[in-house]
């Protein structure tokens, strides 16, 4: 009885020894992952090997977008210089002068006004005038426009 004691706890526990093993070589896999991915990151290579065509895309790209927000902000400078005005029946009072400081050297557009006489006085200076869906409407300028 003694020596089957013996015996059963000096065996070698296999399966022990293969979980323990498969461990350290799980452990040695994502060592060598986090090493190489840091590697890769200290040598420019996180996105992969980039050839010339992919730096030369990425350069067209950069551009576009320097293109895109000078765009942006020109057609923010532009509508911050652009009054909309509408008028839709005929003003009792005569017709509608276009002059003070809402339209003084500004770009005036007229969005959907019907029946409306509008004057532009002398020495206003307005940039530009656009009619946009406008149903008989009469403009008398009186003075040049700069465009």
């Amino acid at each position: 009885l003694l020596c089957a004691a013996i015996s059963r706890g000096a065996m070698t526990n296999y399966s022990k020894w293969d979980s323990k093993a498969d461990a350290l070589c799980r452990e040695a896999e994502e060592e060598d992952k986090k090493e190489e991915a840091a590697n890769n990151e200290a040598l420019g290579l996180s996105d992969g090997p980039k050839g010339p065509a992919t730096a030369k895309a990425e350069g067209e790209l950069k551009q576009l977008e320097e293109h895109s927000k000078k765009r942006e902000d020109f057609i923010a400078w532009s509508k911050e210089r652009e009054v909309t005005l509408s008028h839709s029946a005929p003003s009792e009072e005569g017709p509608v002068l276009l002059s003070g400081s809402e339209v003084q050297g500004k770009a005036v557009r007229i969005k959907g006004s019907k029946g409306v006489s509008y004057v532009v006085p002398e020495g206003t200076t307005i940039i530009k005038l656009m009619l946009d869906a406008c149903c008989d409407v009469k403009i008398h300028v009186k003075v040049p426009l700069l465009t």
